[in-house]
């Protein structure tokens, strides 16, 4: 069940998973997800700018499922009026199979968010990569060239998070590829 927060409930939930588990956020969901939607499929107010060190103009909502914390941010781009972020802590290794696997934990949020992820991340992607999961935003026309997701450490990882996701019933088509060469 999830439970929306505050931004000082927020902190405090933090520290206490920082000093459990001695990890910050880290894991990054970026979701094609505009704002009017966002404020339709979240029964809270987002709070405004609360971070001065972001870039630009945001919107943050604060939220745990089973006390795990999350922070969803739009930001305000020129360019695309579907830029939104999941701001997430990765499990404990002995938790966790995949670096992913912390999503698992979000299947409560509200749809669309988890059905429109375009990339997946962390702060130290892995260096040698073995395959990459890509997806289309418009599966039917092809649409623009294929966003490269996330990149896998295993050919066993990509299946579980193209299954992963698949399960999740996504607005876009996701297939496994090799790598691409830059990063």
């Amino acid at each position: 069940m999830i439970q929306w927060l505050t931004l000082d409930r927020l902190e405090q939930l933090t520290e206490q998973f920082h000093q459990t588990y001695a990890v910050y956020f880290d894991l990054i969901a970026v979701t094609a997800v505009s704002l009017d939607k966002l404020q339709a499929i979240i029964p809270v107010a987002p709070v405004s700018n609360p971070h001065p060190s972001e870039p630009g103009l945001h919107e943050c909502w604060y939220g745990c499922v089973d006390d795990f914390p999350f922070v969803i941010t739009y930001y305000h781009h020129q360019s695309s009026d579907c830029y939104t972020t999941i701001r997430i802590f990765p499990s404990p290794p002995s938790q966790n199979r995949y670096l992913w696997s912390t999503l698992e934990r979000l299947i409560p949020l509200p749809k669309p968010l988890l059905q429109r992820i375009v990339w997946l991340g962390y702060l130290t992607p892995p260096k040698h990569p073995v395959k990459s999961l890509y997806c289309w935003e418009n599966p039917r026309l092809g649409g623009d060239p294929p966003y490269e997701v996330y990149r896998t450490q295993t050919a066993e990882e990509a299946e579980a998070l193209l299954n992963f996701l698949t399960s999740l019933q996504p607005e876009y088509a996701y297939y496994i590829g090799e790598p691409s060469q830059s990063l």
